[in-house]
């Protein structure tokens, strides 16, 4: 499996622009209803929408897109990945909805990589993220939230463990990655 994770990759203009700007009174989020799970939903801040659904005039959804490009690359730099393009990219703030954990998906019905970011300092620190084997049966990592920390990994299966209390702020970016 293809796993990348790094605490020490932004730098202060990221950091700065996630604690005022994303992190202020303003930062735009919208209710988002999930495609696998009718009747689950959390907060979301759309930067690219996702391929299937992006008008081919309209590139960004967002008006800080830069700034998320940037974190992006941040991390790509520092781990030597080479992207190709993106797929999606959005802000994910989830809380207590009422469900334990989020259901097990993948972004994209066809191969891709994902970049999480984590933005704030989550509450609940067993607000995981946990990835699993292909057949879904076998965890293969499970991600304590720290703010600043990324993974990186390829398409597998995977969930979010919903917090109990307070929320979790995060940056999801899908790509492919060029041919080396």
């Amino acid at each position: 499996m293809f796993y990348k994770e790094s605490r020490n990759f932004l730098s202060e203009e990221s950091k700065d622009f996630i604690n005022k700007i994303v992190l202020g009174d303003n930062f735009p989020f919208h209710n988002q209803f999930t495609n696998c799970a009718p009747n689950e939903f959390f907060l979301s801040h759309t930067v690219l929408e996702r391929t299937e659904r992006r008008d081919p005039e309209k590139q960004w959804n967002s008006f800080y897109y830069k700034h998320f490009v940037k974190m992006c690359d941040e991390f790509f730099k520092q781990n030597e990945i080479n992207i190709n393009k993106y797929f999606r990219m959005c802000v994910n703030f989830t809380f207590n909805n009422g469900l334990k954990r989020h259901v097990t998906h993948e972004d994209h019905n066809f191969p891709h990589k994902q970049l999480i970011i984590v933005l704030n300092d989550p509450s609940d620190s067993n607000a995981a993220t946990v990835i699993l084997a292909p057949d879904k049966k076998m965890e293969l990592k499970r991600v304590k939230p720290l703010q600043y920390k990324g993974i990186c990994f390829d398409s597998h299966p995977h969930y979010q463990i919903m917090p109990r209390f307070g929320y979790r702020i995060a940056l999801i970016a899908t790509f492919d990655e060029k041919e080396k």
